[in-house]
């Protein structure tokens, strides 16, 4: 006869049997997700330059941009970058309304870079130049970015007119982004010189050789993005001959422009033919000034590809139209260098966190201390470790 006690029993196996498939059948499809040595990581992201004209409708009694839309402006580019599915964000003049802007993007959406301050006269009257470069640089979570540094232009033109380019620190940024499995990307963000007199073209020219050597005396395998307002046509500039030229020549890179590629057939404009205008030639097939750019190493296990290149010609709050290029990394996923926590150096006294700049998890989310699983230990003298702790 079967008692109360045996359904009891019996009923105990039953779910505890349950329970153990299910544990199996997660512990199958976890393992599923995660790649196997030596295949290799897709992703997509997009990215974009954007110029926000954040500079205020007057400066005293000077109308310095009288068609800025100030900062209900800012407040709508915003909201624009928190809805949008843009994943790095480059931009330019963000100057006197960088909170309006930034206080409409979800807390924890993006990582935002340093602001460098808005043009404030009380700052111009002690050097009369504004201490600041008006770059920007946002990540979408969970990817994230850590390295950030700045770098003047040697050269620009135009204190009071011209462009106004000395009035600022204009110059170019640099960031080690982290897109998580190991993948990492060096991106550029520029502002450059404005106008088009015969100082400002040399402006341009030496910026554009300032950041080649720069790249070439930063070269570390990882994939690079250069991207911003770079004032820039290659019918007026000879950004081949002064940048794409010397570095696919140098060998280690290979450069590549996200237009030219999709909407130029590969083909380059002519140094000295006419501008190809956007009013006339609409926003694929005529010159942009904000640019993407992009640098595969020659030797590596990962690499980039522009996969379209597309103008949201319909935003109209900026005097400039966002640039959004869709982008793919392909990157080798290897076990190797992978250390158990019970038994990695990074745990002895000589090699303790005070070497260490930061720990990450698989997906580059930025931890107070290691936790379960796989942990992405950046070194402060720039290598990474990667430990499994139990």
């Amino acid at each position: 006869m079967t008692t109360i006690k045996n359904l009891l029993s019996m009923a105990k196996r039953i779910l505890l049997s349950s329970i153990a498939c299910l544990a199996f059948i997660i512990t199958i499809s976890a393992q599923g997700t995660q790649p196997e040595a030596g295949r290799y990581i897709s992703k997509t992201f997009k990215v974009c330059p954007f110029n926000v004209d954040g500079l205020p409708k007057k400066f005293g009694f000077i109308n310095v941009n009288p068609d800025g839309k100030g900062a209900e402006g800012a407040k709508t580019i915003g909201q624009y970058i928190n809805q949008s599915d843009i994943d790095f964000w480059g931009l330019s003049e963000d100057f006197n309304y960088h909170n309006d802007l930034a206080n409409e993007i979800t807390d924890g959406k993006y990582q935002i870079g340093t602001y460098r301050g808005g043009i404030n006269l009380n700052q111009f009257k002690l050097n009369m130049q504004f201490n600041t470069d008006g770059l920007n640089f946002l990540s979408k979570t969970p990817y994230s970015f850590s390295d950030e540094s700045w770098v003047k232009w040697n050269k620009c033109n135009g204190w009071a007119n011209h462009g106004n380019d000395e009035m600022i620190r204009k110059g170019y940024r640099h960031y080690h982004a982290n897109l998580g499995d190991d993948i990492e990307i060096d991106f550029y963000i520029m502002h450059m010189d404005a106008d088009t007199d015969d100082k400002d073209n040399e402006a341009r020219a030496d910026q554009w050789k300032q950041l080649y050597n720069a790249i070439v005396a930063n070269t570390n395998g990882r994939p690079i993005i250069v991207m911003g307002d770079t004032n820039c046509r290659y019918t007026r500039d000879d950004i081949r001959g002064l940048f794409i030229n010397p570095i696919n020549q140098a060998g280690k890179y290979e450069v590549k422009d996200a237009w030219i590629e999709h909407c130029k057939n590969g083909i380059y404009p002519t140094l000295g033919s006419d501008a190809l205008m956007v009013d006339q030639l609409g926003y694929k097939e005529g010159e942009i000034v904000d640019k993407v750019l992009y640098l595969n190493p020659t030797d590596g296990d990962c690499h980039i590809k522009a996969l379209n290149f597309n103008v949201d010609s319909e935003f109209t709050v900026s005097d400039h139209r966002p640039v959004i290029v869709t982008m793919e990394v392909m990157s080798k996923f290897t076990t190797t260098g992978i250390e158990n926590a019970n038994t990695s150096s990074l745990l002895d006294k000589k090699t303790s966190a005070s070497k260490s700049s930061g720990i990450y998890d698989a997906s580059s989310r930025q931890l107070t201390q290691m936790v379960k699983g796989l942990n992405i230990i950046k070194m402060s003298d720039g290598s990474v470790k990667k430990i499994i702790k139990n």
